[in-house]
């Protein structure tokens, strides 16, 4: 599946890039075609320490959703942080829980939080895929996908 990212805010859309970027609102043609955008464990059955830093745990409860990044919890420090979470349903993005700084400039002035972690009210409905992207600004952007 192709995936394209948004060059104004980092926002992910797979499969084709939509006509306005859900997050910052930018023109479809402010996607680009990334490869190898989202990382995945090499053994799902066996994290290494860096992957169990990094997959999201989602908890649901209702229409709340808690997110933690990793298993072992991930560092929020100026030099090594998640960046933001993302949230889609069923392939579409819908949300952005901002978690630190990121390399694009209109978020540089959001301050850093002090755990790896967000919760969101999200409407989900049985049936529902979702995805839960997080990205480091050191490891990449690396996903949890639920079936609800």
């Amino acid at each position: 599946m192709k995936t394209f990212e948004c060059q104004v805010c980092g926002h992910l859309a797979f499969g084709e890039a939509p006509a306005n970027c859900p997050i910052c609102g930018a023109a479809r043609e402010k996607y680009n075609e990334v490869k190898d955008a989202v990382k995945n464990p090499v053994d799902p059955a066996n994290l290494t320490e860096s992957e169990n830093k990094h997959i999201p745990q989602v908890n649901i409860s209702g229409s709340k959703v808690e997110v933690k990044v990793g298993g072992i919890p991930h560092p929020m420090l100026p030099e090594h942080h998640i960046m933001f979470i993302d949230y889609y349903v069923n392939g579409r993005g819908i949300k952005r829980s901002r978690l630190g700084p990121t390399q694009w400039q209109w978020q540089a002035d959001t301050p850093l939080k002090a755990a790896a972690q967000a919760t969101e009210e999200l409407n989900l409905k049985p049936g529902d895929e979702l995805k839960v992207l997080e990205y480091c600004n050191l490891h990449g952007r690396w996903v949890k996908t639920v079936k609800i």
